[in-house]
């Protein structure tokens, strides 16, 4: 739509085609219709500018830190993206634009909670014993770098390890991202050990 129009302006044509509205038959299946608010108008974003270079250094640092580049330069499987980093990029983006739901004090509150989590061998025997460790399955990748494999191999041992039970997974060339970068078949194997446990 020309400029100020709101994507609502095409809802004749995207009735006609996408829908069949004023035809005795249904062309949603030969045609389908994209229809969008151009940026500032509508339902689309109103950026005053374009992303800073200080944003865009931080989301590339960010990106390296969760994600192993090799995922990050793939295609996005959705094809709405060029790349699986921008539409994390993305994703970053609109999340951080959420005032109410994504703020500066939030998010400090959450980095101490997590920097100062802590828990205690005794504490994680405990957990074991409560849970049943047939129940516990430790899954990592080994280029995480935001909590390292060696994490990953002290929480398993101090569960009770395979001796009593407890599953681990080490998934080679996959990071902190792993359900994301490895998402086809981390949901195979959780959804694997739930129905192998009986965890629901």
């Amino acid at each position: 739509m020309g400029l100020g129009g709101f994507k609502n302006s095409w809802q004749r044509q995207s009735k006609d085609f996408g829908h069949g509205q004023n035809t005795n038959r249904d062309q949603s299946t030969k045609y389908s219709c994209l229809v969008f608010d151009n940026r500032g108008v509508g339902e689309s974003d109103k950026p005053l500018a374009r992303i800073p270079k200080s944003k865009d250094v931080e989301l590339t640092n960010l990106k390296a830190r969760i994600f192993s580049q090799a995922w990050l330069d793939e295609p996005d499987a959705e094809g709405h993206f060029p790349t699986n980093g921008d539409r994390f990029a993305a994703q970053e983006l609109k999340k951080r634009q959420d005032t109410d739901g994504y703020t500066r004090t939030g998010f400090i509150c959450q980095a101490i909670a997590a920097g100062w989590h802590h828990k205690s061998p005794k504490q994680l025997e405990e957990l074991g014993d409560k849970v049943g460790r047939e129940r516990i399955q430790v899954v990592h990748g080994t280029l995480d770098r935001m909590i390292t494999p060696l994490h990953g191999d002290l929480l398993f041992e101090r569960l009770g390890g395979k001796e009593k039970g407890v599953t681990m997974v080490v998934v080679e060339g996959k990071s902190h991202g792993l359900a994301m970068e490895w998402r086809r078949d981390f949901t195979k194997l959780i959804g694997g050990f739930v129905e192998k446990t009986g965890v629901f």
